[in-house]
C-alpha cells in the first residue's frame, strides 16, 4: 500500500493560504495573454518540450494528476486547443482549479473531484487518456514506483506519461532548507537523483526523455515566517526581471546542480 508523506490537510491549507491571491492574479494575466506568454522561464521550457512530444492530433485527451491550481493545465489547453482534464482531491485545490478553467473558458466538467488512488476512479478512467502527467506529485509518497504504475494504467496504448519532480539535490535543496525546512520531510528525496528517478519507470515504457530540466527558481518556495516571505517576494521579483539576461547566453537547461526539476517522458508500448 502506498503511503502519502503529505496529508490531505496540508494541501487543503496550502490552497487556502494567502498565496492563492497571487495565483488568481497570475491566472488572470495568463488568460489575458491567451496562453502566448509564460512569465516563468521553467514553464517556457516545459511548453517547448510538450510541443515536441505531444501528439499533434487536437482530439487527444490529456489528464493532469493533482492538478490544482490548474493554471498550467488550463494554459496548455488554451495554447494547443486540446481536451484537458484534471483530477484533484483537495476541496480548496479543486475550487481553485474550477476558477482556472472558468477564467480560460474551459469546461469545468472536465475537472474530476476524486482521489487518484480510488479504485472506482482507476476503473472508470483506465485506458482513457492519450497523455497523463503530474508535476510535483509522486515525490509525496513512500512508494513512488507504484504511483507511476497508476499513471500508466490510465493511458491508451501508445500514450505518453510525463512526470516531473523537484530536484532538491541542486541549489534548490539548499534554499528550501533555508526558507521552508519543515517541508523536506513531506518529500521522498531518495528519488531526486537521476539514476534513482529513472528506475521508477518500467521497461514497458519507451523512453522519450529522462533528464534534469529547468533552472533554479525562487517561485518554488513560500517562506516559513513573515521575514522569509518578504525576502522571497523580493528575490522572485528580481528573478523575473533578470531572467532574460542569462537566457541570452545560456541555452542549456539540464544541469544537475542548477536545474530545478527532473523530467521523464515515456510512451506506453
Amino acid at each position: 500500500m502506498t503511503k502519502a508523506l503529505s496529508p490531505k490537510k496540508f494541501w487543503d491549507d496550502n490552497w487556502n493560504s494567502h498565496e492563492t491571491v497571487n495565483l488568481r492574479i497570475k491566472n488572470k494575466l495568463y488568460s489575458f495573454l491567451k496562453g502566448k506568454v509564460f512569465v516563468e522561464k521553467n514553464q517556457q521550457f516545459l511548453i517547448e518540450i510538450c510541443k515536441k512530444y505531444f501528439p499533434k492530433n487536437r482530439k487527444i485527451k490529456i489528464l493532469e494528476i493533482g492538478c490544482a491550481p490548474a493554471i498550467f493545465l488550463a494554459q496548455i489547453g488554451t495554447m494547443f486547443g486540446i481536451q484537458v482534464f484534471g483530477v484533484e482531491y483537495s476541496e480548496s485545490g479543486f475550487e481553485l482549479s474550477k476558477e482556472s478553467f472558468a477564467e480560460n473558458n474551459l469546461p469545468i466538467k472536465n475537472l474530476i473531484k476524486a482521489d487518484f488512488f480510488d479504485q472506482n476512479f482507476q476503473k472508470k478512467y483506465s485506458g482513457k487518456f492519450d497523455v497523463v502527467f503530474s508535476r510535483g506529485f509522486i515525490e509525496h509518497f513512500d512508494n513512488p514506483g507504484e504511483v507511476v504504475k497508476q499513471h500508466i494504467k490510465l493511458l491508451r496504448p501508445g500514450g505518453l506519461v510525463l512526470v516531473s519532480i523537484p530536484n532538491f539535490f541542486s541549489f534548490n535543496g539548499r534554499v528550501l532548507n533555508l526558507f521552508d525546512p519543515e517541508l523536506l520531510p513531506l518529500h521522498n528525496t531518495k528519488i531526486m537523483q537521476l539514476t534513482e528517478f529513472k528506475k521508477l519507470f518500467p521497461q514497458a515504457l519507451k523512453i522519450k526523455y529522462c533528464d534534469y530540466f529547468g533552472w533554479f527558481d525562487f517561485n518554488f518556495f513560500h517562506g516559513s515566517s513573515r521575514v522569509k516571505k518578504m525576502t522571497l517576494r523580493f528575490l522572485q521579483i528580481c528573478q523575473r526581471i533578470l531572467w532574460p539576461i542569462p537566457s541570452i547566453f545560456i541555452k542549456k537547461n539540464n544541469w544537475g546542480k542548477i536545474s530545478s526539476q527532473l523530467l521523464y517522458i515515456g510512451q506506453k508500448k
